[in-house]
Order: C-alpha cells, then sequence, then structure tokens
C-alpha cells in the first residue's frame, strides 16, 4: 500500500490531501498503515472493516492452532479446508447483500467471469487473521493512529464481528463511529435508503 501510495497516488496529485477509503479486509490493512504512517494521511474511512472476523463463535485460539496445522500440512496459499467456495446457487436470505437486485446482478456477473469467482481464504491468511484482533485492539497500537478516522460498522454484519469494530473505534485518538441500521456487511449491495445514508456519511466526511 506504501508503494502505491508513492508511486501512483502522490505521483498523480502531489498537492491534494491524502484520504483513505478502505472496506473489509481493506480496513484492516488501512489501519495497519495508519499505525505507521498517520502523518501522512488527512482522514481515513473505514467501511465495515475486519477487525475480527466472524467465525461462528469459534474461539480465535482454535482458528489459529488449526490454520497452523493445515499451513504446516498443506502449506501457505492451499485453501483452508473450513473455508468456503464460489457458489453459483447462493441465496440472498444468508447472503452478505441487503438489496435483492443488486446481489443478483452481482451474482450473475461472477457466473459469466471466472475471475470473479473468488471464495474462501488460504492457511497463510487463515494464520495472519487470528493474529490481528490482539493487535488491532491493543491501546498503545490504536494510539498511533492520529488521523482523522470514521468507522462504519453493519448492524447485520455477519462476516466481521461489530463488537470489536466499536471497541477499536473507541480507542483512537480521533475516531467516531456510525452505525448503519440494518445492513449487512456488502454496504455496496444495500438497500438504496442504507446507501444513502452510508454516502452521506461518506461525503460529509471527506468534504
Amino acid at each position: 500500500l506504501d508503494c502505491y501510495i508513492h508511486s501512483v497516488v502522490l505521483t498523480a496529485a502531489p498537492d491534494l490531501p491524502l484520504n483513505l477509503y478502505a472496506h473489509s479486509m481493506g480496513g484492516t490493512v488501512a489501519a495497519l498503515y495508519l499505525a505507521q504512517h498517520s502523518d501522512d494521511v488527512n482522514k481515513a474511512f473505514l467501511s465495515a472493516p475486519m477487525i475480527c472476523p466472524y467465525a461462528g463463535g469459534i474461539p480465535r485460539i482454535v482458528i489459529w492452532l488449526g490454520a497452523n496445522r493445515y499451513l504446516r500440512k498443506l502449506g501457505a496459499m492451499t485453501h483452508f479446508p473450513y473455508s468456503g467456495h464460489f457458489d453459483p446457487n447462493a441465496d440472498f436470505h444468508v447472503s452478505s447483500d441487503a438489496s435483492r437486485a443488486r446481489f443478483t446482478y452481482y451474482l450473475n456477473m461472477r457466473i459469466r467471469h471466472r475471475s470473479y469467482q473468488t471464495s474462501g481464504a488460504t492457511n497463510q491468511w487463515m494464520v495472519e487473521v487470528a493474529k490481528l484482533q490482539k493487535k488491532l485492539l491493543n491501546k498503545k497500537f490504536a494510539k498511533q493512529i492520529t488521523a482523522d478516522v470514521c468507522l462504519v460498522s453493519c448492524q447485520n454484519d455477519r462476516v466481521v464481528r461489530t463488537p470489536q469494530q466499536h471497541r477499536f473505534a473507541a480507542l483512537l485518538p480521533h475516531g467516531s463511529l456510525v452505525v448503519v441500521s440494518n445492513a449487512a456487511h456488502s454496504l455496496y449491495t444495500s438497500t438504496g435508503e442504507q446507501l444513502q445514508k452510508f454516502y452521506d456519511c461518506l461525503f460529509d466526511f471527506f468534504r
């Protein structure tokens, strides 16, 4: 991310303030970046950041131990055995989307284009993710993030855990928390009403 910012973003717009927008796992990457480069960033908007993934009640230590076992046995880039796969017959009612029309549009696009059929995680990814919560919710870590941060949390998120998001926002020196009612994880596939609130919040923050 640092390489991209300096070689592409700042080269194209050297006189503009640097703002970050990140969703889900991107929010994790942004948080890690901010802890090291807050002085370079004007504002950061974190949409449903993955402070802690939802694992159906399985303790984080169990996930970490299992992922390490499969990492040693199967290799870093092998698909984690208990992780999901792309499903062309996905059910809207158990999806991360709030708008059926947007859910259908994106699913059909992914069915048509094999390169969009991403799903699941590698063993190495699972090992790294299992470490994140402890690091991100450390007070010393959070205090390093001095930029203005707006964290948006989705009330009905079943991909990442919202209590940890709220705790992280409270630890930030200049953090604010916005909760989108009845929204699922994929905010960009929410209903029009939810998107209106989301975009109002986004543009007001960066204005």
